[in-house]
């Protein structure tokens, strides 16, 4: 695999012995970080010198493995922003699932600090971290009942969570918005229209339409999310 910038210049490579199921690239002030997940269930983080390293980043094309992570349930996806490295895992049967964090120490890598992990009725479909690693943001696919009108494609049962896997809200949106900044959220809402939520108010006062993840705040305790600037 490789990496290049939009003027083409090349941020390095890797060799994987394995097949690559996905993988996310990052960054702190020290080094660019790279995280797969392979097809034997591992996830390997690696390192090499930041762009902004310029005592150390002239000719360091490749990537130096650092570490590796395994999980006793399978990992379906694995992500990384700046310091925090994300995994979601499901089960056997593919009936409920778990997320996972980690703070990934700025100068020793291969020091993983566990922040926590949540288990979730419903397996998450996917998880983002947004606003550089200041909360976490879940995805999961609506359960509807044999009574309940089907959804349009695209509607997720979103929450949100912090570094340390607290629910903060969730409600039922457009999850398709590919961004690390989201600044705004759209609201489904009675199955037929859609409403605009500001995401950095804390303002947020909603009924929650799904059975989110174990220990989950009210939805008068969603007014206490943080400002994050």
């Amino acid at each position: 695999m490789m990496w290049s910038t939009s003027d083409g210049a090349s941020r390095g490579h890797i060799r994987s012995k394995c097949e690559i199921l996905c993988c996310d690239l990052s960054h702190n002030h020290l080094h660019e970080i790279l995280v797969t997940l392979e097809i034997d269930g591992e996830i390997r983080l690696f390192k090499r010198p930041s762009e902004f390293d310029t005592a150390t980043s002239d000719g360091a094309d490749l990537w130096e493995f650092v570490r590796k992570v395994s999980l006793r349930a399978p990992i379906v996806e694995v992500k990384v922003e700046r310091s925090l490295l994300l995994a979601v895992t499901h089960s056997e049967n593919g009936e409920s699932g778990a997320i996972h964090v980690w703070e990934v120490l700025t100068e020793h890598l291969e020091c993983l600090q566990h922040l926590g992990s949540i288990q979730c009725p419903n397996p998450p479909d996917r998880v983002e971290a947004r606003h550089g690693g200041r909360f976490v943001e879940a995805f999961f696919v609506p359960v509807i009942g044999s009574h309940e009108r089907r959804l349009p494609d695209g509607i997720y049962d979103i929450e949100w969570f912090d570094r340390n896997m607290r629910s903060l809200f969730k409600l039922r949106g457009i999850g398709d918005w590919r961004c690390d900044l989201r600044d705004a959220v759209a609201r489904l809402e009675d199955d037929t229209s859609v409403s605009w939520l500001p995401l950095w108010h804390p303002i947020f006062r909603t009924c929650s339409k799904f059975s989110g993840c174990s220990s989950l705040p009210t939805a008068d305790s969603a007014s206490s999310m943080p400002v994050v600037r």
